[in-house]
């Protein structure tokens, strides 16, 4: 979109304040994982800067688990201004029993980025890192994760602002 989503205002704040909001009644602890860590240090989270820049979003999850106090972390991107709350709830359920909980919709399109991930993975992620893997399908292709599909509610879960116009209809739905 040209600018840096999690700072776009929603509701009169950042977005990703927004989102800081919804989830801080869910968990102990939230941390902010990002490339330029400064840039967000005004929530009063803890922000933790990616261990590479540059590396897309699978070193920004492999910082996070390295830096989480918790075996099992909750991922979820910048860009989702409504943060679904009874689906975070039911994949945090399922999470006991598997490495990776994470949302489908009917199509079959996964969301790693709206996803419960285990501090088993990061030795898996940082050899798929090392082999070049930067994108997150690079790291489904994995046979040693133990992944657990939760279908995406009928209504189609959560909307993400990938364009300025999916941003104009958030602000006037």
């Amino acid at each position: 979109m040209g600018s840096d989503k999690a700072l776009l205002i929603f509701r009169g704040k950042p977005l990703f304040c927004h989102i800081l909001d919804q989830l801080a009644p869910l968990f102990d602890d939230v941390l902010v994982s990002a490339q330029d860590p400064e840039k967000y240090s005004f929530a009063g989270q803890r922000v933790v800067r990616d261990e590479q820049p540059n590396q897309g979003p699978l070193m920004g999850i492999l910082s996070a688990l390295q830096a989480a106090t918790y075996d099992r972390l909750f991922v979820t991107a910048c860009d989702i201004p409504l943060q679904p709350v009874l689906l975070i709830r039911s994949m945090l359920r399922k999470a006991a029993h598997a490495d990776l909980v994470m949302p489908a919709g009917p199509e079959g399109r996964f969301e790693p980025l709206m996803a419960v991930y285990t501090r088993r993975l990061v030795p898996v992620i940082r050899a798929v890192i090392a082999r070049g893997g930067r994108r997150m399908i690079d790291l489904f292709d994995e046979p040693e994760i133990k992944t657990v599909v939760v279908p995406l509610p009928e209504t189609g879960g959560f909307g993400n602002l990938n364009t300025p116009e999916d941003y104009e209809r958030a602000l006037n739905p």
